[in-house]
């Protein structure tokens, strides 16, 4: 009887459970990552020693060995960048596992987040354009720029779904204050009120009816000059290692890994200014390839 009462409540917890799985899953996508050596007994020696012989050493890591194309250091635009400037343990269990679902799934936000100080001002960076990101992080007591969320739209969504989401993931902060630095060319049209660092303004202190939110975001970068390439580059070489009184950089693994995968893949390149000197820019194909 007891065994019999014992079998009907796994099932039970069972059913529950897939339920919970069956919800968050939607939408998602599934993605396995196998290797050519799950078949090394059939394929053989020779057949790897071929591919070796016969493709470059990179396409042979990448095709054969799984192993992801990375920079070398020397063509890192970041070229101080390494994995003690991001963090894994991102979450607060203890708020994770009070999470609720609806239809659209977890309600996940920044109380799940371990390294948020709730009643501390939020700084964020604007990159607009047809993927716009933003980046939000804060200045720990212990010197540590903890970038710990990077929210992004794609067209057709532009900058109100994109201050939407940031006022939903924080709706739980007390200090509704943000510290707004953004791109020079979200400055242009500002004088016919039609530039985009506004738009992001009224996307974060107003909802979608013009009702104010709480939040009150100042935007940080109007009438600064440029910041070039060779400045940003000198500035990350510090920031990377946290010398020079600079904070040290730190990036969520998890919640940032548009951010984590751009900076590891951004390009070095070297150009000559008017004067002839050799000057350090950043390759930025990659923000031209086609929307898909």
């Amino acid at each position: 009887m007891n065994a019999d009462w014992e079998s009907k409540r796994i099932q039970k917890k069972l059913s529950r459970w897939e339920d919970r799985y069956n919800t968050i899953r939607k939408d998602s996508t599934f993605y396995y990552e196998g290797s050519s050596y799950a078949n090394a007994d059939i394929l053989t020696e020779g057949f790897f020693k071929d591919l070796m012989d016969t493709m470059l050493f990179g396409e042979f890591k990448t095709s054969v060995l799984t192993i992801s194309p990375t920079l070398e250091k020397g063509q890192m635009f970041y070229g101080n960048l390494s994995e003690t400037n991001f963090y894994n343990d991102s979450y607060n269990y203890s708020a994770v596992d009070k999470l609720t679902m609806n239809k659209h799934g977890v309600d996940h936000n920044s109380l799940n987040l371990k390294y948020v100080i709730h009643d501390a001002p939020i700084e964020a960076s604007l990159d607009p354009g047809n993927m716009c990101s933003m980046p939000v992080a804060q200045l720990h007591p212990d010197n540590k720029l903890r970038v710990f969320k990077t929210f992004f739209t794609l067209s057709p969504e532009f900058l109100p779904e994109l201050g939407e989401k940031f006022r939903d993931f924080f709706k739980f902060h007390k200090d509704k204050t943000v510290h707004l630095w953004h791109d020079r060319a979200a400055n242009a049209y500002k004088d016919v009120g039609d530039d985009q660092a506004s738009k992001i303004k009224r996307a974060i202190e107003e909802d979608d009816e013009g009702n104010s939110t709480g939040w009150s975001c100042t935007l940080m970068s109007r009438g600064q000059g440029n910041i070039t390439h060779q400045q940003e580059y000198e500035l990350m070489l510090a920031m990377c290692l946290g010398t020079h009184g600079l904070p040290i950089l730190m990036i969520d693994k998890n919640e940032c890994k548009e951010l984590k995968s751009s900076m590891e893949k951004t390009k070095l390149i070297i150009k000559e200014d008017k004067h002839g000197n050799k000057v350090i820019h950043k390759n930025k194909q990659s923000e031209k390839l086609p929307l898909e």
